[in-house]
This record gives C-alpha cells, structure tokens and sequence, in this order.
C-alpha cells in the first residue's frame, strides 16, 4: 500500500488519511490507470468502493450481462428527512403507474368536499382493518390528506381488496360518503404488471443457473451435495452465468448460539472455504447477491448493498469472474432477457400478512404480491424485513421483469404469473434447530437451470 500511495501522489493523486486501502491488494496498477482515466483528485473509501462497482460492471459487459446494482445508493442521513423522502418514492413511483389505469384521479384532500359524488383516488394505506361482519376498511392517505375507506363484503372490490398488503400504494374507486368522511369502494387497482401478460423474449442463447443458501461453514451444510452441484453446473452446455441469491457462507453472530453450529468459525475462513467452492466455475461470471448470514452488517435489512471487499472476505474476491451485487439487483441479458433477484427477506413478512405458510406455495403466492403491488416488500416495519428508508424506494419494481428469482425460505419452488417465471431457489443445508422451531420443512438441495432462448425452466435436485 506504500508503494501505491507513492505512484498515487506521483501522478497528483492524493489520499485520505482515513481510507482503508487494503481491498486493493492485487488490485493496484489497475486501480492506478482507473484513477488516472477517471481525474481522481483525491481517494477515499467511496472512490475504492467506485472503483470495485466499475470493474464488476466491466467484467459483466464481456459476458453481454448488464447489471443494475444499487449498492452506491443505499444510504440515510439518519434524520426524519430520511422517511419523508422514501415513502414519497413509494407513492410517487407507483402512482404514475394506477394513474393511467383508473380515469381522473382526486386529491384525497379534496373528497370531503364531494358528497355523493364518484370519485377514483390514489394513496397509500396507513391503517388496515377487518370488522366483526366482515367488511374491510383503510386509511388510505396521500400528500394532501386522509379518509377512511370501506370495502364491504358484498363490493365488487372486496376479493381484490383481500390481496392487497399493508403500506401499499393502490388505487380507489367509489362514491363518497354524504358525509364526506368516507369512501365507499367498489373497486381497487394495483399497480400490477400488464394483465396481457410477458412473452419470453428472441434472440438470445445460453443457460443461466440460480443457486442459493450454501451456508458454507456451518455444520448442517451439504457440502458434498454443494461440491457435486458445482461439478454439474460447469458440465452445462452453453453456460452463461451462475447466479447465487445470498447466504453463501454462515457467517457469525446472526442469532444466539449460531456459534454452536459451526464447523468453521472464522469468517475469513468460510469465505476462503467458499472461494475455494466457487473456484471450480472460473469460466463464467458468477453473480453473488447478499444475504442475512453475509458479512457486513446488512442482517434482516432490505436494500443490502453487495458483500463488501474486507480482509474477512477477501477470499471471493480474489475470484474474477465473482461479482458482488445488492439485495436487490436486476441482471439483464443480451439487453432483452430481465431477471429480478432477491435474496427473499421480505417473504416472511408477506406470507405473515396473508397468513400463509413457508411452503412452495407460500413462496409462489408471495413473489405473485411482489409482482401485483410492484414492491419486493409492501409492508413496513416487519421484523423479518427491516427496510432502510433510501432517498429513493429501490425496492419499487419499476420494470416488469422476465423472472424473478429467490431464496432465504430453504424450499425448491417454481411457477409463473401473467407469463414471469418465479424460482424459488432451495437450499443446501439440513433443516438447522431454528428452522425446526419454524416448522419449515427443507427441501433436498438442488438448482435451477434456465434457458434462455425458451425461458424453459429446469429443477435439477441432488
């Protein structure tokens, strides 16, 4: 590192005390001609932290894979500006979105003043209720205001109205009442993706395998089924891309007594073990998305930025073809197919808003809610799903994407809706005493192959 400075200052290039450096090692005359090319006066950690963003962008490019990662923009001021600005994101991104589909659009503000009249509105739902007869009732709000919103169990809205999640934004349709206090509703738009459905898009080749939840380091791992996987995936004709959805290793510290299921209790070790694994498919980009076991801190919280380059994990990095990306991130190939990756926090805290089991099932019905209210996490302040209030909502699912694949649940699923393909990705860990107490069931470890010229989708267990 004192050879770097010295080259760095050589060429007018200065260098903040207080930046951490060794994630560059093995990385400097790059990292010197990057900052050359790119003017850099002076560097910090956020010019380091640009300079790993660009080169995983560049190794992605060779491959024809462009991927949108959200990593740089997943920061908070830490005052009250901080919710203000997202949840004004949220209604604002997909607001434009009912806007088209639901006719002139009121101002909530406005409505205690039409009585009688039929009125559409668009806001955000603060509060959620269902009466004893079995009505269902919102507070529904938006900038200018709030009212109350009735569904009543013979509306035609009401079977719509049972989907909808907390903290949505959806759109309203009904006649106020003579009071001007409340809106009776008879019918609900989501934003929901084109009800004519996707089409699989022309023109591009290849395979692209989705994998998930090796846990490397702890004791349930499958390590032999991991190993064998990886002997598979890099047999694959045509591979293209492996594609990991988080929860690599296993990190430490997660949740009390993890310690005790161990078998290596190092990070740095795990991510070398893992290095290792990963090693044998060197001849393809492998896309690696965080988790709530990853290092860094990011836990239950959504976004997550991509796994940061520390000495603890620079085993991973030493590997090429790996590319970090956040939780989470859009992977687009030969600029046709889209792929929405998460590594699936927010499918607790959807299943424990409908009531619903971490099944196949679950997971299926889950990803189809994402879908239906273009958000990867609607409801807010769940435990299992801790979103960070970014100045812009990076969880709006602002382009309809071709699949969408997750993990986290340790359940094999597949299906589609209106023409996406949904994986869910499985695992490969035993059933852990956590997930026992959970009553999750586990399925047998395997992966997912797609291909993309059909969008045909592969289960391929071991």
């Amino acid at each position: 590192m004192k050879d770097l400075i010295i080259e760095l200052y050589s060429v007018g290039i200065l260098v903040d005390p207080a930046a951490d450096l060794s994630p560059l090692a093995g990385f400097e005359k790059l990292f010197l001609q990057w900052c050359m090319s790119n003017r850099v006066r002076v560097v910090n950690n956020s010019v380091v932290r640009a300079f790993f963003i660009d080169l995983e962008t560049e190794k992605a490019a060779e491959a024809k894979i462009k991927i949108e990662d959200h990593t740089s923009e997943i920061s908070i001021k830490g005052d009250a500006t901080d919710w203000v600005n997202y949840f004004n994101s949220r209604y604002n991104q997909i607001k434009q979105m009912i806007a088209p589909n639901i006719g002139q659009v009121y101002s909530i503000g406005s409505t205690s003043t039409l009585p009688s009249s039929r009125v559409s509105v668009i806001g955000m739902i603060y509060e959620q209720k269902t009466t004893p007869k079995g009505h269902i009732t919102w507070i529904l709000d938006d900038p200018t205001g709030s009212t109350k919103i009735v569904i009543t169990k013979n509306s035609s809205a009401y079977k719509q109205a049972t989907k909808v999640l907390k903290d949505a934004v959806v759109g309203v349709s009904g006649t106020v009442s003579r009071a001007g206090d409340c809106i009776f509703a008879d019918e609900v738009k989501l934003p929901d993706i084109p009800p004519a459905g996707l089409k699989w898009p022309e023109g591009s080749s290849g395979k692209v395998v989705i994998i998930s939840d090796t846990h490397i380091g702890s004791k349930y791992a499958l390590m032999e089924k991991t190993e064998e996987a990886i002997r598979e995936i890099r047999n694959i004709k045509g591979l293209r891309a492996v594609i990991h959805l988080g929860d690599l290793v296993d990190c430490r510290g997660v949740y009390p007594n993890q310690e005790d299921e161990l078998i290596i209790k190092s990070i740095k070790e795990q991510y070398d073990e893992a290095s290792r694994v990963l090693s044998g498919l060197l001849d393809v980009p492998v896309i690696l998305l965080p988790g709530n076991h990853s290092f860094g801190g990011t836990g239950n919280k959504l976004p997550a930025p991509a796994i940061p380059k520390t000495t603890e994990t620079g085993g991973i990095y030493k590997l090429k073809n790996v590319i970090p990306v956040s939780d989470p991130a859009e992977v687009v190939f030969d600029e046709k197919v889209r792929f929405l990756l998460t590594h699936g926090l927010s499918l607790h805290s959807i299943m424990s808003s409908y009531g619903i089991h971490p099944t196949a099932e679950g997971i299926i019905i889950s990803v189809q809610a994402m879908l239906m209210h273009r958000h990867i996490c609607p409801p807010y302040g769940m435990r299992e799903a801790q979103i960070t209030p970014t100045r812009e909502d990076l969880l709006v699912i602002r382009n309809v994407p071709h699949l969408v694949a997750t993990g986290h649940i340790h359940v094999s699923a597949s299906g589609e809706y209106k023409g996406v393909k949904i994986i869910g990705a499985g695992s490969f860990q035993e059933e852990t005493p956590y997930m026992k107490a959970q009553n999750i069931s586990a399925t047998p470890p395997s992966y997912f192959v797609v291909d993309l010229e059909t969008g045909g989708v592969e289960h391929v267990p071991l």
